[in-house]
């Protein structure tokens, strides 16, 4: 899943395009309000080694970290795109 907090049209597209591109299948989500400073993946317990491979995919992601309460658990993934994402 892409979270959009960047605040700039399309960036988050760019994103998911170049996810796609590497091969990871992705769902956009709507715009959200968060404080990230680099474009970060969330990841749920026992999913560490996925997200880890994502940032090293180099497709822009920066940092893989723990899922914070406030993003509900899914299974999946959880990026979100801000400012500072390189597409």
């Amino acid at each position: 899943m892409i979270y959009d907090a960047s605040g700039h049209p399309g960036l988050a597209d760019a994103a998911a395009a170049r996810l796609a591109t590497a091969g990871y299948a992705v769902l956009r989500k709507p715009r959200i309000y968060w404080s990230v400073k680099v474009p970060t993946v969330y990841y749920d317990p026992g999913m560490a080694g996925a997200a880890q491979a994502l940032v090293a995919a180099n497709v822009g992601i920066k940092q893989a970290q723990p899922r914070p309460a406030p993003l509900l658990r899914t299974g999946t993934l959880i990026v979100v795109i801000v400012p500072s994402y390189q597409p």
